[in-house]
């Protein structure tokens, strides 16, 4: 499948057999494309892993690794609780140290403060949240139906009494405008509203908040069974779709007014679609899109019912997450 230039037929459906669970689903919410040539062509496309410099760091400013180690601070954190969160992830630091990790003196204070510094009002602002969730309940399962399609799953980390359940999640990183970020947790969070376990979702990320709201067990039956659609259709052939972009089209219109929002759109669009001086597109980070789709005007191209196919995914996967979800950032009111 060399692009979008060479039209080819779709593949006939698959059968699914065994019943998904709810990060299979969100797997496909983040990664449509790839969920074509990983499903149904069993072709796990990589992008080219460069191994890190074996030389002493001097500081973190790789990303990747800075991420990786801030996440295991946070881990520490949460096994060791609220009172001993500090002492935890000071002790994992001594380890990020020791294995080389982060430099040594003199330069270890400021790779430490600076990995360290971010995580502490989020931190303290989850375990906030949590002591005023509630206590813990038993997990509940979850048993749906979504058309030709079984979910099942098991809800772990409910809080609170029935009615008033919660679900706190702790992210590593930022996540304004990042609803790429909640694809995992948003369909969880239909799942539970959709079996009649209403809950609000709380995710934290270093510079706030998004909440997702209970939701009707009936409009989240409906949304769940858009994503098995979709899910479907995407073993017969690549969408024409990808998360961020699609995520960056819909803030762009929601930012324009009247005629300039389809403009707006697909200006926002591409560029986070495509690779630009200072940044790396959704298209590059993706093998399978680079291998879908060559270009951001191919990805445009193909029609669903005489309309965009490209506008008709939006609506129909990522649409309801943008308009659900609440954002509040450090230092509003939550």
């Amino acid at each position: 499948m060399a692009g979008a230039a060479e039209k080819t037929s779709p593949l006939p459906p698959m059968e699914q057999n065994e019943p998904l669970n709810c990060a299979a689903l969100g797997r496909f919410l983040k990664q449509p494309v790839a969920h074509f040539f990983q499903q149904r062509l069993k072709a796990n496309l990589k992008l080219e892993q460069h191994s890190l410099d074996d030389s002493e760091p001097f500081a973190v400013d790789n990303g990747l690794l800075r991420y990786q180690l801030q996440d295991e601070l946070l881990s520490a954190a949460l096994q060791a609780g609220p009172e001993l969160a500090l002492d935890a992830m000071q002790h994992s630091l001594d380890q990020q140290t020791r294995s080389g990790e982060l430099p040594l003196a003199p330069f270890t204070d400021g790779s430490r403060h600076s990995l360290l510094s971010p995580l502490r009002e989020p931190l303290q602002q989850y375990f906030a949240l949590l002591e005023q969730s509630g206590a813990p309940q038993p997990q509940q399962e979850i048993r749906l139906t979504l058309g030709e399609l079984q979910l099942e799953d098991w809800l772990t980390d409910l809080r609170g009494p029935a009615g008033k359940h919660q679900r706190l999640v702790l992210h590593t990183g930022k996540l304004k405008d990042r609803f790429d970020k909640l694809c995992q947790d948003w369909v969880l969070h239909l799942a539970a509203c959709a079996s009649g376990i209403a809950i609000t979702t709380h995710i934290q990320g270093q510079d706030g908040r998004f909440t997702l709201p209970a939701i009707n067990r009936n409009a989240a039956q409906q949304q769940l069974e858009q994503l098995a659609h979709g899910w479907q259709q995407a073993l017969c052939e690549p969408l024409p779709i990808a998360c961020a972009t699609a995520f960056a089209w819909l803030k762009g219109k929601d930012k324009s007014k009247g005629e300039q929002e389809e403009q707006r759109g697909e200006s926002e669009a591409r560029k986070v679609f495509e690779s630009g001086f200072s940044h790396t597109g959704e298209q590059e980070k993706e093998p399978a899109l680079c291998r879908a789709w060559h270009d951001f005007d191919a990805m445009l191209t193909p029609t669903h019912n005489d309309t965009s196919a490209f506008a008709y995914w939006i609506e129909q996967l990522y649409a309801p997450l943008y308009t659900h979800a609440d954002w509040s950032a450090s230092g509003e009111d939550a």
